[in-house]
């Protein structure tokens, strides 16, 4: 899904920051005109987030430019915030919100997605919480972006010219020792990106650290297949029929576990059909699951990664693709 008004972050602060001229159609000269007071702007304008413009629902109450969405709002005020601004119009690419290093897990947020028994929901519609840690190595980046997007106003975005790794933890509000565990989100490759030996996209873990013994992952191999690693059992579930995931198109994932000491199991689903599954299995870690984890890993046989997830809920029962 592309939004062909969208600006990327750079280009967006820039034009929000030059004084607009005169509108044709109204009587307000000053939109978008940088600020610290409402005392700096004329008529109807306000200064919200250093520059005078006007709360919005919807481009039509914008006599200039257009109703932001909640991405490029907070782009500009430089937080998260669910106010939308009227802001300046440009045909630059998308709006992005690059997400910084932070290595403090706080605590579970609220899942708010309708969906049942739900523990996490993350659209990627807003930069990340707070309550979110997240670790880059090397060339890898990271943004929060509406250019390419399954569904909403945003996606998040990998993206490396040279090998690199980004990584970002989400607290589960209720750990998990037993029992069904399901993880769904989507995924797009970019076409012209060569994969590497092993690109880990998402994993479930019961502790942080360096070393996680018991963790459960997805992962893509060099020919685009995906697979399933269960650490407690020391096993890679393969596809009987493998087929690599289209490339430059949303697919979704569904990692599906029954967490048993000895007789658990693990399955993948890709777009509503399952690929690869496996039973008798040690899928409980040694401590309960208590942490997601979105991914952008590969090995280092890597020259770069264009990566795009979007939608992941991680809940008790199974979840679906839409």
């Amino acid at each position: 899904m592309t939004r062909g008004l969208a600006v990327s972050l750079v280009t967006l602060v820039g034009l929000l920051l030059i004084q607009c001229g005169p509108s044709a159609s109204g009587t307000k000269t000053n939109w978008f005109r940088e600020c610290d007071r409402d005392a700096d702007c004329e008529q109807e304008l306000s200064c919200s987030c250093g520059i005078c413009t006007t709360p919005c629902a919807e481009d039509a109450e914008c006599e200039e430019g257009h109703c932001s969405t909640e991405l490029e709002a907070s782009a500009r005020c430089g937080m998260a915030t669910t106010k939308l601004l009227c802001v300046a119009s440009s045909s630059s690419a998308c709006s992005e919100f690059s997400i910084e290093a932070d290595p403090d897990l706080g605590d579970a947020v609220v899942a708010s997605c309708t969906v049942d028994d739900a523990l996490v929901c993350e659209s990627f519609d807003r930069p990340f919480p707070a309550e979110y840690a997240t670790w880059h190595q090397g060339e890898m980046g990271l943004v929060v972006q509406d250019c390419e997007t399954h569904e909403g106003q945003g996606a998040a975005h990998y993206e490396s010219t040279a090998a690199g790794v980004s990584q970002t933890r989400i607290q589960l509000p209720t750990p998990v020792s037993s029992g069904p565990l399901h993880a769904r989100f989507f995924v797009r490759l970019g076409g012209d990106m060569v994969l590497p030996e092993q690109l880990q996209l998402f994993e479930f873990w019961d502790r942080e650290g360096s070393s996680i013994p018991g963790r459960v992952g997805v992962f893509l191999a060099a020919d685009g297949v995906p697979r399933v690693f269960v650490g407690a059992s020391d096993t890679t579930l393969e596809p009987a029929s493998p087929a690599p995931l289209q490339t430059d198109a949303w697919v979704c994932l569904e990692l599906s576990l029954d967490v048993q000491a000895t007789d658990g199991t693990a399955a993948l689903e890709v777009n509503g059909d399952e690929v690869l599954s496996g039973t008798g299995l040690a899928t409980q870690p040694e401590q309960p699951i208590s942490v997601v984890v979105v991914e952008a890993q590969p090995t280092s046989d890597t020259a770069g990664v264009d990566l795009y997830l979007d939608d992941l809920v991680v809940a008790t029962t199974p979840i679906g693709c839409p």
